[in-house]
């Protein structure tokens, strides 16, 4: 790892601490080499037989007292440069240490993004797949319109089928909310079981009971066509939940320094898979929004993972079976 200029260890300071601490060692040898020279030419040479030691030993204790004072002072300094170039060797360590840490925790996110991306398009390719192959004919619909006879012949599939869902669901909900049957009007349901269930209506109270009533007989026809879709459907946002809830989880067990992804705290990682939602409902048509939210009234847990990621938050008002009484229930 390249170091920065304002990262080199060897400043201008530590520069003059070396220099300072040198010189004093040189300054010693300077001024022993300089007594030691006086002698001689003074005539005191150490293997003499005629060498005075009281003298030479008050001029030893002199050269001793200032050279070693001089080198003492020389082997501080340097001793405190050492020290402070491996204080700032440590430090650097540690700081390109954590440059480690970080571009591996980036790493970490980058991979676990990848991975549960990778798993989230799976998930939606196989969705695609089970809409595109979903094909009914329009001859065993649940209810239709003898008017209509003409039409009632061809036969749906994919996003087609939905739009024919859709449609055939408002006629479905107009006829049950009818006191009397329309004409031309026709059902799998035989004209005496209709009204014994019309009946049954006025007793149930709660508009969301009222809507699972209807949607159990209407739902229940088309389940072996609506089911696998919607099931993995169902799957696909308790996939985008699950991955949530764990980072939620790590967020609550572990400290930012240990989890990558979770710096932005948890109003972040809310956001985060709120994105993934919002990347689901893209694949979504209004007709399917329609259909998903009256089959999610008998469905509770599929509608609380469609209410939490905001699902419906696309589909107009004005397009349900019955915009008063059905817009507040969104």
């Amino acid at each position: 790892m390249e170091l920065k200029p304002e990262n080199n260890p060897y400043s201008s300071l530590d520069r003059l601490i070396t220099f300072v601490g040198v010189g004093c060692l040189l300054v010693g040898l300077g001024v022993l080499g300089v007594s030691l020279l006086r002698l001689y030419f003074e005539g005191y040479v150490f293997w003499s037989d005629s060498i005075d030691f009281d003298k030479t030993g008050q001029i030893g204790g002199f050269i001793g007292g200032v050279v070693g004072a001089i080198w003492s002072l020389g082997g501080v300094i340097l001793f405190y440069g050492t020290v402070r170039l491996q204080k700032k060797s440590i430090e650097q360590q540690q700081e390109e240490l954590q440059l480690q840490k970080e571009e591996l925790k980036k790493s970490r996110e980058i991979f676990s993004a990848q991975q549960l991306e990778n798993t989230l398009f799976t998930l939606l390719r196989n969705f695609s797949t089970i809409r595109k192959e979903i094909a009914f004919d329009i001859e065993d619909s649940f209810c239709w319109d003898d008017s209509e006879s003409d039409v009632r012949a061809t036969e749906v599939s994919g996003v087609d089928f939905f739009q024919f869902l859709q449609s055939n669901y408002n006629l479905w909900y107009d006829v049950y909310n009818n006191p009397v049957i329309i004409r031309g009007f026709q059902c799998i349901i035989s004209e005496d079981k209709l009204i014994e269930i019309k009946e049954k209506t006025p007793h149930i109270d709660n508009p969301m009971d009222r809507i699972k009533f209807k949607n159990h007989f209407f739902f229940g026809y088309y389940s072996s066509k609506v089911d696998q879709y919607l099931g993995c459907l169902e799957h696909v946002f308790s996939y985008i939940k699950s991955e949530q809830e764990k980072h939620l989880n790590l967020l609550d067990s572990k400290s930012k320094n240990d989890l990558s992804d979770v710096d932005t705290g948890r109003e972040g990682i809310l956001e985060k898979y709120q994105f993934y939602g919002d990347v689901v409902k893209t694949y979504l048509t209004k007709a399917e929004l329609f259909v998903i939210f009256y089959y999610s009234f008998n469905n509770p847990e599929l509608r609380e993972l469609l209410n939490e990621y905001k699902v419906f938050d696309h589909l107009n008002s004005e397009h349900l079976a019955d915009p008063k009484m059905h817009a507040g229930l969104m």
